[in-house]
């Protein structure tokens, strides 16, 4: 409920998103590209840019999730609109071809 009651806050959303990553690319063991995903998706609800990247490159690989460039596009397309992330725009084109 606390964390339901906090999501919109820039800082809940940049710990959501860095969570998220922490999941996707842990220092040891392997990632959890489930929990990476419901972090982002929580973070990207709120507009945070980075996580609708992350979610894009999710779908765009195939990670944890049915490979598709229809849902990648969406999410790069909504991270772009709100402040984009680095190469969003090659990202883009890619998932387009």
């Amino acid at each position: 409920k606390s964390i339901a009651l906090s999501v919109g806050t820039p800082q809940l959303t940049w710990t959501l998103t860095q969570l998220g990553t922490l999941y996707a690319q842990p220092v040891s063991g392997a990632a959890d590209y489930g929990k990476a995903r419901l972090l982002w998706e929580l973070a990207g609800a709120s507009g945070d840019a980075m996580a609708l990247c992350f979610l894009g490159a999710l779908y765009e690989h195939g990670l944890g999730v049915k490979r598709s460039n229809r849902e990648a596009l969406g999410y790069y397309q909504r991270a772009k609109a709100r402040g984009g992330c680095t190469d969003v725009d090659s990202a883009i084109a890619r998932v387009r071809n």
